[in-house]
């Protein structure tokens, strides 16, 4: 008898590589694969980040993040900048290319999302979003933001966790 936590576990693993079948098939959107996707929207919400920065976000090894931005770079969607504080420092930053990239790609990213969670109801949605804030709060982990994109739509610095609400 196998126990409720770990098939809990094993039904999340396997909803979360369907939906990212579904949002990114093989090929990635637009030629935008997901891990180019996620490190865009981080330089996106920070304006620039070091290797090391990039690695931490996104629990990587540093040769992934090394290949990750070279390819970026190949493509024209980032460059390599130095700082102008610390000339050793090399910061990752978004070119014109990548933010149009994004501006094209978020609207498709969307859609598929809105696709891939048709088999809930709006009800059923929020519930699972509760659910799962839950676990990250219970983890230590209230990371309210995906790939980026802050879940709340409102940029409100005094709102309330949704726990203090009444």
């Amino acid at each position: 008898m196998t126990k409720l936590h770990v098939d809990v576990f094993h039904e999340m693993i396997q909803a979360r590589k369907a939906v990212i079948r579904v949002v990114w098939g093989k090929d990635g959107i637009e030629g935008l694969t997901l891990p180019q996707f996620v490190l865009l929207m981080h330089i996106r919400r920070n304006g620039s980040l070091t290797p090391s920065e990039i690695r931490d976000k996104m629990l990587v090894t540093q040769g992934n993040i090394t290949g990750l931005v070279q390819r970026l770079i190949k493509r024209g969607w980032a460059d390599r900048r130095h700082s102008s504080v610390d000339k050793r420092v090399v910061k990752i930053v978004m070119t014109q290319a990548g933010i149009e990239k994004l501006e094209t790609v978020i609207p498709i990213w969307e859609g598929l999302i809105e696709k891939a969670f048709k088999p809930l109801s709006q009800n059923q949605q929020k519930q699972l979003r509760k659910l799962l804030l839950q676990l990250q709060v219970g983890l230590n982990e209230p990371d309210t933001s995906c790939c980026g994109l802050s879940i709340n739509t409102t940029k409100n610095k005094k709102s309330k966790s949704p726990r203090s609400r009444t």
